[in-house]
This record gives structure tokens, C-alpha cells and sequence, in this order.
């Protein structure tokens, strides 16, 4: 079973320094900082699913040159694709059945942390 999800739109902005001479008694001309801002396709918390079943979420960045990377924090939880990318991607995880009482875990996509509050069957 293929379940995806759609929400609104999450972002997360994350800021690179350009490295600067300091050994230079003159200042020097620096270029601005890179911005990198993501957005999901899905939202930071989801329900239920007692069955587990097939995940996918969208990542669009504003740029082509930044980079993000997914993880799960729980064994029950799989990243099965797309652990990292470079700008707009997708990454797919799987949840196991609950054999269990209600419990929750979470991943971290693209910097944003997404809580999955599994039911029990």
C-alpha cells in the first residue's frame, strides 16, 4: 500500500558563511551568504497508520547547490531512498506494523523534523 501525503508547505532556512582572509590588515570584500530554504510535501506530524505501509516526501530547495539529507531516529522507522540530495528531491521511508501500544518516532528531513505518532492495531 502507497500512501503520500500532502500538506502545507514547511521552511526552513539554513545559513552558510563565506570564509574571510583574516590576515589581510585591509577589509576584504566578501560575498553574500548562501541561503538554502527548503519546503515538504508533507507536514511535520502524522497519524495512525497501525499497518505501517510507504512514505514519500518532496523536497524543494531554492537553490541547485544546497544540500540536505533525510534520517530516521527509531529502528522501526527506514529511510528507503533519497538519504541526501543537492536541491529539489525526494526521499521515501517505510513504517514497520506496530505489533505494540501507540508510540512515536521521527525523522528529520531537509533539516525539518517530522513526528510520526503510529496507533495501535
Amino acid at each position: 500500500m502507497h500512501q503520500r501525503f500532502a500538506g502545507a508547505a514547511l521552511l526552513l532556512v539554513a545559513t552558510v558563511a563565506c570564509d574571510q582572509d583574516s590576515s589581510s590588515s585591509s577589509p576584504t570584500p566578501s560575498s553574500p551568504s548562501l541561503s538554502c530554504a527548503y519546503s515538504l510535501s508533507i507536514g511535520t506530524t502524522i497519524n495512525g497508520y497501525p499497518n505501517g505501509g510507504r512514505f514519500s516526501a518532496g523536497v524543494i530547495a531554492s537553490s541547485g547547490n544546497c544540500n540536505w539529507t533525510a534520517a530516521t531516529h527509531v529502528p522501526w522507522i527506514h529511510i528507503t531512498s533519497g538519504a541526501s540530495g543537492t536541491g529539489t528531491g525526494a526521499t521515501a521511508f517505510t513504517v514497520d506494523p506496530n505489533t505494540g501500544g501507540a508510540r512515536t518516532g521521527t525523522l528529520t528531513i531537509a533539516g525539518e523534523i517530522v513526528t510520526f505518532n503510529q496507533s495501535r492495531r
